[in-house]
């Protein structure tokens, strides 16, 4: 648990002593999220991993400092870590939430209400806190019809309901919650057989998939009619890795769905046969099976082919999630999948030096460009592949880190092949890291002796 040791002395999560923190201010979104992580794990698996309760009163304690006598929940720095959560400064009506943190307060009121176990008075103050909350949601709760983008919406409405607000039943009738159109991925019909197509990209993939996750909470709750449909939209809109987009919509839609689960409580009744069947090749055939004693572990099977369609058939009772992954590579740069809208800027060259090419660097610059969504990036990652038998010094990467020469980089890995660069956030502005890596060892082509 590195995790326990990036909290300062005021209580809040972030700062590492290592020089390689997320953030080096303190975060209210973080702190409400660490705190509801170590709540679950000393709740629910104490026996197994031991978490300081001082540590987590502290936090606790710095959180619920940090709301305003109003109820509102603010950032000491002033920027929201997870940009998604920035309310757009325009609307069509000319109204703004941009000022009033709605998303925010909502987002540390599902933390606290998730808390459970706490020691009094810290109990006491936490619900108190709820209270205030609840109440500036509600002041503010005609304006977020107008002017909030969806997740917002969604956050404001489950932490309403949740909180047991006079004002939670509040009609809303919708199968996803996006900023621009989001249909299901679309079939073709060859051989008269419909072909499910592969899902496409769009400009607020992430956002759309953290507002949906929350309102799918809500509508199960509630047990709406339209849930169903809206478990169908999210799990059509799984990556190939089998998460969603970002790390923090993939926790959201994860969480609902346990939840719709937990309480349609049909899991335990499945009994699912499914038969996917490569058309090209009938021999690679797998049929698997789905029971209470195996529906939580993932079944895979490799296709071997270059081309064709696979046919899924399933019998029996129960719900089952099927996803195809394909991999291939392109000869033209016009061959790549292009992004809905550019987001991000890059460009990098690299300079061969020393003894016969034994050392390599690089300068990589990058910006931010998707500036109709907010005007930073929030937490961005860049990872840069260096060629065979080259490799870097972790030392010299985190004293990189440390000397602060390069703005809003927080941390810096080194893994087999690859380089990660951590960043705080992207602006508009280039944002370089110039590092060098050396040859380790000399790359050759395998050869059978006899």
């Amino acid at each position: 648990m590195n995790d326990l040791r990036l909290h300062k002395e005021d209580g809040c999560g972030l700062h590492d002593a290592d020089q390689r923190s997320t953030s080096q201010t303190s975060s209210v979104w973080v702190t409400s999220l660490v705190i509801r992580a170590l709540n679950e794990v000393s709740v629910n698996w104490p026996n197994m991993l031991y978490v300081d309760p001082q540590v987590t009163d502290k936090a606790l304690k710095f959180l619920l400092a940090q709301q305003a006598s109003h109820g509102a929940w603010w950032e000491p720095s002033g920027e929201v870590g997870d940009r998604k959560l920035v309310p757009s400064p325009y609307s069509l009506t000319g109204e703004t939430t941009h000022d009033l943190n709605l998303s925010s307060t909502a987002h540390t009121m599902l933390s606290l209400l998730a808390l459970r176990g706490l020691p009094s008075p810290l109990d006491e103050q936490v619900l108190a806190a709820i209270t205030r909350g609840a109440r500036w949601l509600e002041e503010n709760l005609s304006l977020v019809g107008q002017a909030s983008r969806p997740l917002e919406v969604s956050l404001v409405a489950l932490a309403l309901h949740l909180s047991e607000s006079t004002f939670a039943d509040l009609p809303i009738k919708y199968v996803y919650w996006g900023e621009d159109l989001v249909p299901l991925p679309s079939y073709r019909v060859e051989s008269q057989r419909p072909h499910l197509q592969p899902r496409r990209s769009h400009a607020h993939d992430s956002g759309n998939v953290a507002a949906t996750a929350y309102a799918l909470r809500l509508y199960s709750i509630r047990g709406e009619i339209m849930t169903p449909s809206i478990v169908r939209w999210l799990q059509s809109q799984r990556c190939h890795d089998g998460g969603w987009m970002s790390t923090q919509d993939t926790l959201a839609a994860w969480e609902a769905l346990y939840e719709f689960s937990g309480r349609e409580g049909r899991a335990r009744d499945t009994q699912l046969t499914v038969t996917v069947e490569p058309l090209h090749d009938h021999t690679q055939a797998r049929t698997f099976y789905i029971t209470p004693d195996n529906f939580l572990h993932l079944q895979s099977h490799q296709v071997n082919g270059k081309w064709g369609s696979m046919r899924v058939q399933g019998k029996g009772r129960g719900a089952a999630v099927l996803q195809l992954t394909s991999k291939y590579h392109v000869a033209e740069p016009h061959h790549l999948a292009s992004p809905p809208t550019p987001a991000f800027h890059l460009r990098t060259r690299a300079n061969w030096h020393g003894h016969n090419g034994s050392a390599l660097t690089f300068i990589t610059c990058v910006r931010w460009m998707f500036k109709e969504a907010s005007d930073t990036s929030g937490i961005s990652v860049l990872e840069v592949t260096v060629p065979t038998g080259y490799g870097a010094s972790t030392e010299v990467l985190q004293e990189y880190v440390a000397a602060q020469t390069v703005p809003n980089l927080r941390r810096v890995d080194f893994q087999q092949r690859k380089i990660t660069f951590f960043f705080e956030k992207l602006v508009g502005t280039d944002t370089c890291v110039e590092f060098s890596v050396e040859r380790w060892f000399l790359p050759t082509s395998p050869r059978c002796y006899q």
